[in-house]
């Protein structure tokens, strides 16, 4: 029934106030559900839904669950259409769901109006709303402040790599802080400095040269002028664990190590180009860099003298 006053006449029921009267109007509370989709048992007559149980059926409400929030608002991931929001994921739309009051970050904005519901400072739409889950600890990144499970929030992580110097901290082409340029922002990255050695195994060694770059976004952990990543990988290519390459056998990684081959001289002030012994070790990583003097074999000829 579209004449709801009961007047007769079609053309001056207009619940929405959008200047089309109900008759001619496809959303008839202009609450961006359409009507025909506001029949939810699917009887064919949308009359008789009424999810709140108030005097409105869903169809001319334009808060469908009473939440206080209308439901053209209940739209988190500002698509336009607030039927494919579920902050709570139980399966009802925000707008349907009479108990979506959640509030994941304790901000006072439920989640489901929340454009940032953990408050890790990457709006919801950046973290796939609700789909995606980089870490696979069962959260979404929505609601999980340390999206890849890499030990470093994911505030923080941007906070602090936003800071480094601008030769460090390329941004990849993407819009968050992404220091080895790979095209996967720090936030989602399990290696922020690809020098192969996971983040969350880097935190506790903390900053080694002391640069103010701690070793997970620093991929030159020691301050060595030689790449972390170079540091093993020039004396192995195949080896993809940097943590076990120690020269010098003195308990310090080479990636970690100031003095690679322990010869009393930093590494830092050894030419990367040369070996002396041409054994194909660079001297700054060779323990024997010397080469070896020769012997040599002298034959002494005395005379004879017969008597």
């Amino acid at each position: 029934n579209e004449d709801l006053n009961n007047d007769g006449d079609l053309t001056n029921d207009d619940t929405d106030a959008d200047g089309k009267p109900n008759y001619l109007d496809s959303d008839d509370d202009g609450d961006n559900v359409p009507t025909k989709n506001e029949d939810l048992n699917n009887d064919g007559n949308p009359t008789n839904d009424n999810t709140d149980a108030d005097a409105k059926a869903n169809y001319l409400d334009d808060d469908d669950d009473n939440d206080g929030i209308l439901t053209k608002d209940e739209d988190a991931n500002t698509d336009g259409d607030p039927t494919n929001d579920d902050a709570d994921k139980d399966g009802t739309p925000d707008y349907l769901d009479t108990d979506s009051t959640l509030d994941t970050d304790g901000d006072g904005t439920p989640d489901n109006v929340d454009t940032d519901d953990d408050n890790d400072g990457v709006p919801d739409s950046d973290e796939g709303n609700g789909t995606l889950d980089t870490d696979g600890d069962g959260k979404k990144d929505t609601v999980d402040t340390d999206d890849d499970g890499d030990g470093v929030e994911t505030k923080q992580e941007n906070l602090e790599a936003a800071n480094l110097p601008a030769a460090r901290s390329g941004d990849g082409g993407v819009a968050y802080p992404d220091t080895d340029g790979d095209g996967t922002p720090n936030y989602r990255d399990s290696d922020d400095d690809g020098d192969g050695v996971l983040s969350k195994d880097e935190l506790a060694n903390g900053d080694t040269d002391g640069d103010g770059i701690r070793n997970y976004l620093d991929m030159d952990d020691d301050g060595d002028g030689i790449p972390s990543k170079s540091d093993n990988e020039g004396l192995d290519p195949t080896d993809t664990n940097l943590n076990d390459d120690d020269t010098d056998g003195d308990g310090i990684a080479n990636a970690l190590d100031t003095d690679d081959d322990n010869d009393g001289t930093l590494t830092k002030d050894q030419d990367t180009t040369i070996d002396t012994d041409n054994d194909g070790i660079p001297d700054y990583a060779d323990t024997q860099d010397t080469v070896p003097v020769e012997q040599t074999t002298f034959k002494v000829m005395l005379p004879v003298v017969i008597r």
